[in-house]
């Protein structure tokens, strides 16, 4: 008698309609897994509108009774919008772990993507164990909500995430708009001494399909191994791209006017996923190549269109 093949894993995407929820639902949609995506925005990717900030988990229980996951990237990010505004401790925190909650009591397992800035910053390579000390209001929502998941004696995964990134055109994230912004003659202020690695995007989708279809539950760092500063980034793209670098305006962190204190290290060890899985990040002069061809492909569409 031939054996059926293994059910693959089927998901729900909080927040589907940011940068790293569309590419996850698009990647996992196309592989073949049972795929629901939910925002607060309309989108074609939307299964039906679930407000964080007003949530009716009534209307979610049909969809959630057909996942074994749940990958929440709904979070408010702004880091000044997180110390100044009452209701992102509301959206970020007590709404989260309430969504993560009613999830668990359907036997869905909550993915939760946290950050390096949970840490002080101080020094670099955080591994996973290290303690949390974080300077930001953003830092200690995502704090929190790990505490939750820590204490919870229910299976999770905490993926911790350094500055995320894309390759596609004009899609807003760090590399794009540094090459959005010389080309089109604006200045870039870049802090000479805070220094970061980086998350593509297309990597933490690897990692994370490696996690789920192996059942590692716990506590994960996705991120690239190199280190530049901020300064040495956007030279790297004006290089790279053959601009002219007098619009990289170079600065300390000291004369940046923020109103909490930002880590001047955000990196993170990632030796535990490479250890298991054999797993490889991407560096930076594959993003910037990809980019590249990304950035000529659809300039090529463009003139197509408008000939």
């Amino acid at each position: 008698m031939n054996k059926m093949p293994p059910r693959l894993p089927s998901v729900l995407v909080v927040g589907v309609n940011g940068l790293i929820g569309h590419n996850l639902y698009i990647h996992f949609k196309n592989s073949g897994w049972l795929t629901f995506g939910i925002s607060h925005h309309p989108g074609s990717d939307v299964a039906f509108s679930f407000d964080l900030y007003h949530p009716d988990y009534q209307s979610l229980e049909s969809m959630a009774n057909q996942v074994d996951f749940a990958i929440i990237c709904s979070a408010i990010t702004n880091i000044e919008r997180c110390k100044n505004e009452p209701s992102a401790y509301q959206f970020n925190v007590i709404n989260t772990i309430d969504l993560i909650d009613y999830l668990c009591r359907l036997n869905v397992i909550p993915i939760f993507l946290s950050t390096n800035m949970v840490f002080k910053g101080t020094s670099r390579y955080y591994y996973e164990d290290d303690d949390r000390y974080p300077t930001t209001t953003y830092g200690r929502h995502k704090r929190a909500v790990e505490d939750y998941l820590l204490k919870s004696g229910r299976p999770f995964l905490i993926l911790r995430l350094c500055k995320v990134i894309g390759v596609e055109y004009q899609d807003g994230t760090l590399l794009t708009g540094f090459l959005d912004r010389l080309r089109s003659g604006k200045e870039i202020i870049c802090a000479r001494d805070q220094y970061l690695s980086f998350t593509y995007v297309g990597d933490l989708i690897r990692a994370l399909q490696m996690l789920i279809t192996s059942k590692s539950y716990g506590i994960f760092h996705i991120s690239s191994i190199e280190i530049f500063s901020r300064l040495e980034l956007a030279v790297q793209v004006a290089y790279f791209f053959q601009l002219d670098q007098k619009y990289i305006i170079p600065c300390f962190m000291e004369e940046l006017d923020f109103s909490e204190p930002r880590p001047q290290h955000n990196s993170l060890d990632s030796t535990r996923i490479i250890g298991m899985f054999g797993f490889s990040f991407s560096n930076l002069q594959n993003c910037l190549s990809m980019i590249k061809t990304n950035y000529e492909n659809t300039q090529s569409l463009k003139q197509a269109i408008h000939f």
